[in-house]
């Protein structure tokens, strides 16, 4: 079947004011890229994508399962000025994640350089340094292990104090997760049984410049992390697992046993990840990018 070179761009009210913006921004870069090209594009509030007629042409959303062929994703890379265009919304699944990394393949100084430019923006001025912990940013779901994970996150806690017997573990909750009386409980007993176990109420930039390193299920604080150059545990599925030691991949004990050896250039693989792996919103190039990786997924531009 030969589809209309139409596309519905389905935007939440953020969405379509920061697209009617001046500053450079991924909305309008798509636009432009789909009318460069000859396409009809609609933007359509997110709140009518549900109950929206089916269309012979194309659906482009943003961070929204992806569940027609027809439809593709638009996502962030962690930081505001970087996107993804995928066929799924599961960050495990995007194409970045099963590539290759090859540091020699990143020009040697373009690392240092992305760090110059956006460490002290995410790191708010502060200096890391290394305080002898370890941190860990829960996610939610503490009790059940999720087909995407090698371990539910009570597990995780239970395994990360078995495996480093002399770090204290300071964790936190995720402020947009619900927990229940349950989940808490649980929480409160590790900490009672174990008193290198604590919950923390600090806020988690400020334990994430100051632990040793991070472990995590795939809490895109442990991203964040490598701008301040510390390692990570991970204990699901992600894709930014390259230069992190993965659980799913290698198992709790030479995970942990990597995870003390000296670390990769964090810089290197931030190039590679972000420059090399997405697009960026105020590169010159960025509308044929968009359509370069359009193309890449079947859609005819």
């Amino acid at each position: 079947m030969t589809r209309d070179k139409s596309v519905r761009l389905f935007l939440d009210w953020r969405q379509r004011k920061l697209l009617a913006g001046v500053a450079p921004n991924i909305f309008a870069r798509v636009k432009r890229s789909f009318e460069a090209a000859g396409w009809v594009i609609q933007i359509v509030p997110e709140g009518e994508r549900l109950t929206a007629p089916p269309t012979d042409g194309y659906d482009l959303v943003v961070n929204q399962p992806v569940d027609q062929p027809q439809v593709l994703n638009l996502r962030n890379a962690y930081l505001p000025a970087f996107w993804r265009i995928e066929d799924s919304n599961d960050r495990w699944n995007f194409s970045v994640a099963s590539a290759e990394y090859d540091p020699a393949r990143v020009l040697q100084g373009t690392g240092q350089a992305l760090l110059d430019r956006w460490r002290p923006m995410i790191l708010k001025g502060a200096t890391p340094r290394r305080d002898g912990f370890i941190f860990m940013p829960l996610q939610g779901v503490l009790q059940r292990q999720r087909h995407f994970q090698a371990m539910s996150p009570v597990a995780m806690i239970h395994a990360t104090v078995q495996a480093d017997p002399t770090r204290p573990v300071l964790a936190t909750l995720h402020p947009k997760e619900r927990y229940s009386d349950a989940d808490r409980a649980v929480l409160a007993d590790i900490a009672a049984t174990n008193p290198r176990f604590t919950l923390s109420n600090e806020p988690s930039l400020d334990l994430l410049w100051r632990c040793d390193y991070v472990v995590s299920q795939n809490s895109s604080m442990a991203f964040t992390g490598f701008f301040a150059a510390k390692p990570a545990v991970l204990c699901a599925r992600i894709d930014f697992h390259h230069i992190a030691q993965s659980v799913p991949a290698i198992g709790v004990q030479r995970a942990f046993a990597r995870v003390q050896r000296p670390p990769p250039d964090f810089g290197r693989y931030l190039f590679w990840f972000l420059r090399h792996n997405a697009i960026a919103q105020f590169a010159e190039d960025a509308e044929d990018q968009i359509a370069a990786r359009l193309r890449q997924l079947g859609w005819p531009l």
